[in-house]
Order: C-alpha cells, then sequence, then structure tokens
C-alpha cells in the first residue's frame, strides 16, 4: 500500500458512504491485527526450538555447568548478544539493557510556558510595560 497523500483523500459525500468507509477501515484493520498476532506467535515457536548443533557445542564450551537440551534459539541469541556486547558494540549492550528493564528513563522537558492570567490588574500591568518599551 502507498503513502496516502492529503490531495488524494476524498471527503465522504453521505454518511452511508461514511459508514461504509468505516466498515471496510475496520474490517482491514482486523485483518491486519490477526497477520501480526500470527507472526508474533510463529516468532514465540521458533525462538523458543532447539538450537541448532553447532551454537549448542560452541554454548557447551562457555558454559560447561548449564545443560545443552536447554539450549533454545532465544538463549542463542542472548549469547550471541552478550558476546557482542562484552566485544564493544554498544548496540548489543543497549538492547540487553533495555530487555532486563535497566533503560534509562528519558526525560522529556516543556520549555514552552503558557501561562493562563485571569487577574485583570496583572493584565493591565503587563499592558503598561509593553506600551512603556
Amino acid at each position: 500500500m502507498g503513502k496516502i497523500m492529503k490531495e488524494n483523500l476524498k471527503p465522504c459525500r453521505t454518511t452511508e458512504e461514511a459508514r461504509e468507509r468505516g466498515r471496510k477501515g475496520g474490517i482491514n484493520s482486523g485483518k491486519r491485527k490477526k497477520e501480526k498476532r500470527k507472526l508474533k506467535e510463529i516468532a514465540e515457536m521458533l525462538l523458543d526450538m532447539k538450537a541448532p548443533d553447532d551454537i549448542i557445542a560452541g554454548f557447551e564450551l562457555l558454559y560447561p555447568d548449564l545443560d545443552a537440551k536447554e539450549m533454545t534459539n532465544r538463549l542463542a541469541i542472548v549469547q550471541r548478544l552478550i558476546l557482542n556486547a562484552l566485544a564493544g558494540d554498544n548496540k548489543a549492550f543497549e538492547l540487553l539493557r533495555d530487555q532486563i528493564g535497566e533503560k534509562p528513563k528519558e526525560e522529556i522537558v516543556n520549555t514552552n510556558q503558557n501561562i493562563n492570567i485571569t487577574d485583570e490588574k496583572v493584565i493591565n500591568a503587563v499592558l503598561k510595560k509593553v506600551k512603556d518599551l
């Protein structure tokens, strides 16, 4: 589906047309949600599958105390992220950090000072000062 351009949008001429467009949009939205849910289920299933034997062999060398039967694709990915992070890959580090819930909080500072002045004396004083400039 292409990008929606404002000039290509056509307003509805009747309430029936608006209702029909809304119905079609709802149906398409439902289909899209169903596709996303199915994709997530497939990804979860693949992540929980047993990792390939060559990955397991490397894992056993690094972590001999862990049972190789427990090695899933999910664990293999985490292992690779850890190794990459230890090698200096900042993106791998950030992914791991964020995944375990240690992502720093981002603060948004509002510099827009909207002042609602309702006191008539204050308004008049401000207007007088502005006139004096």
